[in-house]
């Protein structure tokens, strides 16, 4: 028997602004049901329900079920466990093995519920006692069950994708026991091992991983810790052929909530070319080898005045000067020095300044290099300027200086047409940044060509850390707003959806570990859309903004958020707090409604603006999901608007954990 029949049924969806929406769609669902009396059950319930055309498919034997799905698309099916030909739990796994791709809610009697539990187990995605049926009960199952399944399959897909991507990669990935069996490895990994995953599977990591010792590895993995839970090695590894390769492992040690080492997660790249590198690089010149050093210490933090202290003490820690400082212009022509390391026996200069520097007597502008150099190797007196002056001061006895130039970021339009790197240096404008200065004290100096070169090449490379430096601070402040944006409130200036879902979450977390009440309050604001009809929308982001600011300065504390949570709705969070106190904030927010007399002469009620509010408190657990919170509260807010508006209600649970309106 089939039948067809077109029911309402109320979705709300988000639109890409937030805000709640009610649209207007159908779906198709099919009714596997024998008993009539069942079917009749359902279909007055899902008539009582608003917003949506529900058009079912009904059928009574599972062999025509299975005709249906395979020619018709269907949202939903609803599943009787118990039919003419088939029952019990095989009923569930023969629709899924069909239709598995379609949300299954089971129907069942309270007598069933241990077979409808083990359905979830094997695809559905919810089960309903045929005797417990209420209003909106099946439609909120519906809905949930199709948001559900929704999100499992983007799970799947996703899992897919990493299990690609691992799969794809070339380097060795797999991940092993405290022990040191393996229990994963990707394609590199057997492939390097020359054996199948099947056969690596199980056995100790030390045999095909490390050459070393095993104990001697467990010793170095004993580092790992929750607080530092990665180390990286680099092991050799006797090869196939058997060759010597170097191999970089990256190793992290995956922990459970109460910190116990479940396992080992390893990453491993064939580092032996550039071992072999390393081994040429030795053969290379000191100066080289010094400069590589240098550079490496100097571009390892992205802090700028990290950077400038390490160049200071690794030039004066290479050449021995008595100090060595950094100059900028701030502004030119006046030089003040920024950083210094200076020797024990030599005076500190640091924040000193030179007023009215001119350039041209520092620096040698006649020279051909790229960075100028200014060498006094003996500093005369009397002094002939300013800056001499300060030499004397100084107890300077000799002086090298070098530019710091750093190229300039390109705007959009400058970047238009450069297609190379050597195109892009000759149209990146540079600029000079400030001066690198070595200083004897004690004697007259002089400086070897070779060592000019050095720190030609030093400064270029402190010029390069210096611009990721600012590139980073930039960076980092640009983050930092655009964190704040995201989090925010556009038009209230309030928290917004996504930073109270955010807020919540770490806060039921946290109250669910102290066992402490987590209240909130969903706040309405009564008849806007009159509002917005009458004064204009403009007038109508004014009022948004006064009940934010109303509400907010209701709940001043520390831990309290106030959020707009779409259109005319608020929600104000408040942890640590009981029901009873969360029922003084709500009427203190009223008061300040009221103090404020918004006029709204549109309102059925009254002619100044009123909020409608919905109290719900509970004590977090980790086993639960804050958004019955938020469903409680809501709750609450529509018997608020039954009630007539203007009002406070409160939503609580009682002992059994059945939610009841107080």
């Amino acid at each position: 028997m089939s039948c067809i029949i077109v029911y309402q049924l109320a979705f709300c969806v988000e639109d890409s602004q937030g805000l709640s929406l009610v649209n207007q769609v159908i779906l198709n669902v099919l009714l596997i049901e024998d008993n009539p009396t069942d079917v009749r059950l359902i279909e007055t319930l899902l008539r009582r329900t608003q917003g949506c055309d529900y058009q079912i498919d009904r059928v009574e034997i599972m062999a025509e079920a299975i005709e249906w799905v395979l020619k018709k698309s269907y949202a939903v099916i609803l599943l009787d466990l118990s039919l003419p030909d088939i029952r019990g739990l095989e009923t569930c796994q023969v629709m899924y093995q069909q239709a598995p791709h379609i949300p299954i809610i089971v129907l069942t009697g309270l007598e069933d519920e241990i077979t409808a539990i083990s359905a979830l187990k094997v695809g559905a995605q919810d089960y309903i006692f045929k005797n417990e049926l209420r209003p909106n009960m099946l439609a909120r199952a519906i809905h949930y069950a199709i948001k559900r399944k929704e999100t499992l399959e983007k799970l799947r897909q996703s899992e897919a994708r990493y299990r690609g991507i691992i799969e794809d990669q070339t380097e060795f990935i797999c991940r092993f026991l405290a022990d040191g069996t393996i229990t994963f490895i990707n394609r590199a990994f057997s492939l390097f091992c020359h054996q199948s995953p099947d056969s690596l599977i199980g056995q100790c990591a030390s045999y095909k991983l490390f050459t070393q010792d095993w104990h001697q590895l467990q010793t170095q993995l004993s580092q790992i810790t929750p607080k530092s839970p990665t180390i990286t090695l680099e092991l050799p590894i006797l090869g196939h052929n058997p060759h010597l390769i170097w191999q970089s492992w990256t190793i992290r040690g995956i922990f459970t909530s109460q910190n116990t080492l479940a396992e080992y997660q390893a990453v491993g790249r064939d580092i032996t070319n550039t071992k072999q590198a390393e081994l040429i690089l030795r053969k290379q010149a000191q100066q080289e080898k010094i400069l590589s050093i240098i550079t490496q210490k100097i571009r390892q933090s992205l802090n700028l005045e990290e950077i400038l202290k390490t160049t200071v003490q690794e030039v004066q820690q290479l050449l021995q000067a008595d100090r060595v400082l950094i100059y900028g212009l701030h502004p030119e022509p006046q030089l003040s020095v920024l950083v210094e390391s200076v020797a024990p026996d030599c005076t500190s200069i640091l924040g000193e300044s030179i007023e009215e520097v001119n350039l041209e007597e520092i620096l040698d502008w006649g020279s051909e290099s790229e960075l100028k150099l200014g060498v006094i190797e003996e500093v005369l007196s009397p002094a002939r300027s300013a800056f001499q002056e300060k030499l004397h001061q100084w107890q300077v006895k000799s002086q090298l200086v070098i530019q710091i130039k750093c190229f300039e970021l390109l705007t959009s339009d400058r970047d238009v047409g450069i297609k190379s790197p050597e195109e892009l240096r000759q149209k990146t404008p540079e600029s000079l940044w400030g001066l690198l200065a070595l200083q004897d004290c004690r004697s007259p100096r002089t400086w070897p060509e070779d060592q000019l070169a050095l720190l030609r090449k030093i400064t270029h490379q402190v010029a390069i850390a210096i611009r990721q430096g600012q590139l980073y601070q930039q960076l980092a402040q640009t983050n930092r707003v655009l964190q704040q944006m995201a989090t925010l409130d556009g038009l209230t200036g309030i928290a917004n959806r996504r930073g109270f879902d955010q807020y919540l979450a770490v806060e039921w977390r946290r109250l669910a570990r102290e066992g402490t009440p987590l209240s909130v309050i969903l706040c309405d604001v009564d008849y806007f859309k009159l509002y917005n009809d009458t004064y204009g929308h403009q007038a109508g982001d004014d009022c948004l903004r006064k009940v934010a600011q109303a509400i907010a300065s209701s709940a001043q504390r520390p831990a309290d958020l106030v959020a707009r949570y779409g259109g005319e709705e608020f929600v104000v969070l408040l942890p640590n707090t009981p029901l009873d106190g969360a029922l003084e904030v709500a009427d203190k927010i009223q008061e300040e409604i009221q103090d404020r007399e918004i006029e709204h002469l549109a309102s059925p009620i009254r002619s100044n603006l009123t909020l409608s509010l919905g109290v719900a408190c509970q004590t977090p657990r980790l086993d639960m999901e804050p958004y019955q919170l938020l469903i409680n509260a809501d709750e609450a807010l529509y018997q608020s608007k039954a009630q007539g508006r203007n009002t406070i209600q409160t939503h609580g649970l009682s002992l059994d954990n059945h939610s009841k309106l107080v």
